[in-house]
């Protein structure tokens, strides 16, 4: 049994990639991270690097007609957005016997064993994070939708493929990075799916997918080796609005919104080491 995890970005964000790689060779070896690259720069340090864990797919590999059009008329963001379900169904023909195809942004690190909690739930086809929000982040929920797109995951079986088909299917219709009617990036879309396909649409774990709009829900400890969330281990943080400032570094998020000092402790600050 394997899961196969897949990520995408450019020459931008390969400091993020690193980072990601090295934290799912520690945490998830027994699975494989592919590395979609949006630029040949990306795929060539990559190939270089040889990372354990991983395997490189290069722009060439996975970028059909229908992708290079939709490049020349969308925005590097909403391409990456449209990408998503293109790369996920490229990867699953290669993968026949893996259970579950999960995308994962690229500015994320991963803190524990996600595949242990994705089999807990192999009586679902997809298995969408909500947002979750704090407070704080509340109203802006009906902009941006009820689940985060930086962590989804579909079952290989029949269901789970045609859901992954047709969330292809709306973001080539349309992706926007303004929020408008038909909804926001590829991630309204997932609110539709999730009532459509049998889907863990609960927050089923608190320790996947937590990010800065959701973490001052929980408190934060430290158990010998393990970030705990309230009683459950941080598993996946997803690093969302992360800026570098000089050797500080806060969270360009959402006004004076500050993260709290064992956020930034056990959090942020293992984060910034491996960027370095």
């Amino acid at each position: 049994n394997m899961i196969v995890y897949v990520t995408l970005f450019d020459k931008n964000y390969i400091d993020r990639a690193v980072a990601l790689s090295k934290s799912f060779a520690r945490h998830c070896s027994r699975d494989i991270l592919i590395l979609g690259c949006l630029d040949c720069d990306s795929e060539k340090l990559f190939r270089k690097l040889n990372l354990a864990s991983t395997s490189v797919a290069s722009v060439d590999n996975f970028i059909c007609s229908t992708l290079s059009k939709l490049r020349k008329e969308r925005s590097v963001a909403e391409f990456c957005w449209t990408c998503k379900p293109f790369l996920m169904q490229h990867v699953m023909q290669y993968y026949p016997n893996a259970e579950w195809v999960v995308y994962l942004d690229a500015d994320s690190l991963i803190f524990g064993n996600i595949s242990t909690v994705l089999y807990e739930y192999n009586h679902f086809d997809c298995f969408f994070t909500p947002h979750n929000f704090h407070h704080v982040f509340r109203d802006l929920e009906s902009s941006v939708g009820s689940y985060n797109a930086g962590f989804v995951a579909f079952r290989n079986t029949k269901n789970g493929l045609q859901a992954l088909s047709e969330w292809r299917y709306m973001c080539e219709s349309s992706v926007s990075a303004t929020p408008n009617d038909q909804g926001y990036g590829d991630q309204k879309y997932l609110e539709e799916l999730a009532s459509h396909w049998n889907s863990v649409s609960e927050l089923v774990h608190k320790g996947i997918n937590a990010a800065p709009w959701n973490i001052a829900r929980y408190q934060i400890s430290k158990k010998i080796d393990k970030v705990m969330l309230d009683d459950q281990p941080l598993l996946f943080f997803h690093f969302q609005g992360f800026k570098r400032i000089n050797r500080n570094f806060n969270l360009l998020y959402k006004g004076t919104f500050f993260l709290p000092k064992k956020v930034r402790e056990y959090i942020y600050s293992p984060y910034c080491r491996e960027l370095q």
